[in-house]
């Protein structure tokens, strides 16, 4: 496997972007779940979406790792065309 270090800058600068994209998009999910809910409700619905949020992303990762120990890449990719 290869590190990050031997990537092309290409593929770095393409990996820091989708990062960059990831937070921005995020935070603005964020701040946009919370205007629509009364100022009492935020905390409750903030630690709701951050559950939810996380919770899908830890079982993409765990998925994840366990197709591609199991079943190859081709089969990752296969099943992240899905969603």
């Amino acid at each position: 496997m290869e590190s990050v270090s031997s990537l092309g800058w290409n593929s770095q600068l393409t990996l820091i972007l989708v990062g960059v994209g990831w937070n921005f998009g995020f935070v603005g999910a964020s701040a946009l779940v919370l205007e629509c809910h009364h100022p009492e409700e935020k905390n409750r619905v903030q630690s709701f979406n951050d559950f939810i949020v996380f919770g899908v992303v830890g079982f993409g990762a765990y998925l994840s790792g366990s197709l591609l120990t199991a079943y190859g890449w081709h089969t990752v990719l296969g099943v992240s065309f899905i969603p």
